[in-house]
């Protein structure tokens, strides 16, 4: 082929369509598997036929996608266009400018970084009694944290530290971002604030019904009113201050590279100081524009202005799934309202990826969504996959099924997925994969596994193995209670009432666990605080008693999941999904049933899983290393977005996992039912929904997608 030639002979109607539109301003539509990368790489290619001189910039959601673009711009076909087009992510975008205007930063990326600028800023805060009291107190690095987190989120969600300087001005950001639907994140911003205690006078529910502000009586927006000019004089101007004087000391976040370059392009705008003649871009391309969050939004818009043109916007909103770091498929839906220009539209109308069967119910289930773009998509592959609906009595028959299916369809070379809602899903999974000396690719899902309260729950079996040796207890009752009171409460007895109570337990000298727990009944030490009245000693009593009773590892590990706050202070925070956390333990206990009472054997699993994992975390950072290249996978359905495989396995595919049981609002159903979407979407042969009647001791209903779709 020519290279200076413009052939669309490699591509279908829908994709030349978009390839041959002239001009800017359009939304491309791109359902799952519909060839977007083919035809982006073929628009750019149109452009440049069109002028050779022009510069196409393209942004990418992910660096991963960036490499996979930049990769498929090295081939024969668009080898000749690669010095016009420049494939990049807002941050790394945002971050060269950062570089650029204000050469002296550093990144801040980790805890302690987070503490030396927290540090750094006690000038500020000491000037704020609610903050100056919250960062004084005891264990205050956690309070550190929070604050420097909930400052990255206003800056997503759009806030402006040089643009809040009346009440007013706060109120009318919350209204808005309230109206586009950002309102889990609006939920999670006042829950962190309440949390720390930033109100004297208010709590969580006074703010229930604050991101349906549009819907309630005046006298509710006054009284939230009420409660938002609290919040504002408490934190946002404080957080307006520290945002200032730690970009003067320059000391910025990952987020501050988009935030910075926001308010530096936008300044030139303001002047009118636009790209010209070469400096200009004249193509700019937004991959995934479904994802993108109202800062992202912000500093695309002043890009584009900048280079005065518009933007080419190409996502699909029937895979919006990131509401959860504050992006809305409104921006998609209505571009328009967003971007202050006419959009025109097209559609990729043709699934290359899954069999006919998958893509027809994949639109059965998407179309019970009302607030999305109505689209029918055809398969190419008039083949049909392999579609199952694999019913269990409960978790063991449903993990012992599935692994032995994967065990069955390994020797083939198809690449597997096991997917999951939630992380907590996977454990069972990785402890059986270990055990059987599977490989297997799990490297963005291993935190919950290697995290230091899942080691400590392993101590804690341990102890319960002792609890029910016959043969005694080999080690000091005092120790074993001190060590399980620490995990009772989010933190660790203090050094002084840890001491306070050893030395009460020695004098008792206890000769068995029952016993130390009767002595701990009657302490009325100190104990998190005033114990005057033991009111607290019993409390921490009762929970040790019911640990002491339960007799089987299922047992003791859900009093651990329900009881024990010290044990789900990083298993419990899921990191991907930041409004429906795991619940502890659940779908570990209910695993756990299969070994009885035999907690050492539990233990020994848990061990070997441990170590085999460890390995392949450490595999993982080496560069040689191709774990992806494995061909079975664990991972969430967040995670699956932009990937294929010949097999998927969808699991526990019952009612309040699929949808989330957390899930109420019209909204948050309709994320839900995206990211099930999603997740089925990735299949290219079989397609396998794993059911349990019982989830420990949950009775367990079919997930409504299987009868959405028309499987049941």
């Amino acid at each position: 082929m020519n290279s200076s030639s413009f052939s669309p002979r490699p591509l279908d109607s829908s994709q030349r369509a978009f390839c041959e539109l002239p001009g800017d301003a359009i939304r491309l539509l791109a359902p799952a598997g519909s060839g977007k990368t083919h035809a982006l790489l073929w628009r750019c290619r149109k452009l440049v036929h069109d002028n050779p001189n022009t510069q196409i910039l393209m942004f990418t959601f992910t660096r991963a996608a960036r490499d996979e673009l930049c990769e498929r711009l090295k081939r024969p076909d668009f080898a000749h266009i690669q010095a016009n087009v420049t494939i990049t992510t807002l941050n790394s975008y945002g971050y060269q400018i950062v570089k650029s205007a204000f050469p002296r930063t550093t990144l801040v990326t980790d805890k302690r970084a987070i503490q030396n600028c927290m540090q750094v800023l006690m000038p500020v805060w000491q000037k704020y009694p609610m903050v100056s009291r919250l960062l004084e107190a005891k264990h205050a690095y956690k309070s550190w944290e929070t604050l420097f987190e909930l400052s990255d989120t206003l800056k997503s969600l759009g806030f402006r530290h040089d643009r809040l300087n009346t009440f007013e001005d706060f109120r009318m950001r919350i209204a808005l971002l309230s109206k586009i639907g950002m309102g889990q994140m609006l939920k999670k911003i006042f829950s962190d604030l309440f949390t720390l205690k930033i109100s004297d006078h208010y709590s969580l529910e006074d703010l229930q019904q604050l991101w349906l502000m549009r819907e309630v009586e005046d006298a509710y927006k006054a009284h939230v009113d009420t409660v938002l000019r609290e919040i504002y004089q408490n934190h946002i101007i404080y957080w307006c201050e520290s945002t200032e004087y730690l970009i003067k000391c320059g000391l910025i976040t990952l987020e501050d590279q988009k935030y910075i370059a926001r308010l530096h392009i936008q300044t030139k705008v303001d002047k009118k100081l636009f790209n010209t003649n070469n400096a200009r871009i004249p193509h700019i391309f937004v991959d995934e524009f479904q994802d993108i969050n109202p800062l992202d939004l912000s500093l695309l818009k002043a890009i584009s202005s900048l280079n005065q043109t518009y933007l080419t916007i190409v996502g699909d909103d029937d895979q919006a799934i990131y509401e959860w770091r504050g992006a809305s498929p409104a921006f998609i839906l209505a571009p328009e309202k967003f971007l202050g220009t006419k959009y025109v539209t097209r559609l990729l109308s043709v699934n290359y990826r899954s069999p006919q069967n998958i893509v027809a119910l994949a639109q059965n289930l998407i179309e019970h969504n009302h607030h999305r773009f109505a689209k029918r998509v055809e398969a190419a592959n008039r083949s049909m996959a392999n579609i199952e609906i694999l019913s269990h009595q409960n978790l063991t028959d449903a993990i012992d099924d599935t692994i032995h299916r994967v065990q069955q369809i390994l020797p083939t070379g198809q690449r597997i997925v096991l997917i999951s809602r939630k992380r907590s899903q996977l454990i069972p999974y990785q402890i059986v994969f270990a055990d059987l000396g599977i490989p297997f690719c799990a490297a963005e899902d291993l935190q919950i596994f290697l995290s230091q309260a899942f080691q400590e729950l392993r101590e804690c079996i341990l102890i319960c193995d002792q609890i029910h040796c016959t043969k005694g207890i080999s080690t000091d009752p005092r120790s074993l209670i001190l060590t399980l009171c620490d995990k009772i409460k989010r933190f660790p007895l203090s050094k002084p009432d840890r001491a306070a109570l050893s030395q009460y337990l020695l004098g008792r000298a206890p000769q068995t666990l029952w016993e130390a727990l009767a002595c701990l009944r009657e302490y009325h030490g100190p104990l998190k605080g005033d114990n005057s009245d033991a009111k607290q000693s019993k409390y921490f009593a009762d929970i040790l008693k019911e640990l002491f009773e339960a007799t089987t590892v299922s047992e003791s590990i859900s009093v651990f999941g329900k009881c024990f706050e010290g044990l789900q202070k990083d298993y419990g925070k899921s990191e991907d999904d930041i409004f429906y956390t795991d619940p502890p333990f659940v779908y570990l206990s209910a695993f756990a049933q299969k070994y009885g009472s035999d907690y050492q054997k539990f233990s020994n699993d848990i061990d070997k899983a441990m170590q085999t994992l460890s390995n392949y975390n450490e595999q993982s950072a080496d560069a040689d290393a191709s774990i992806f290249n494995r061909q079975l996978h664990l991972m969430t359905a967040l995670r699956t977005k932009g990937r294929e495989f010949d097999t998927v396995f969808i699991l526990d595919t019952v009612n309040n996992i699929w949808p989330s049981k957390l899930a109420k609002t019209e909204d948050e159903l309709e994320q839900e039912r995206r990211l099930f979407y999603v997740a089925m979407t990735r299949a290219k042969k079989n397609l396998f929904f794993v059911v349990e009647n019982n989830l420990g001791d949950t009775q367990c209903n079919v997930s409504p997608y299987l009868q959405e779709m028309g499987l049941i």
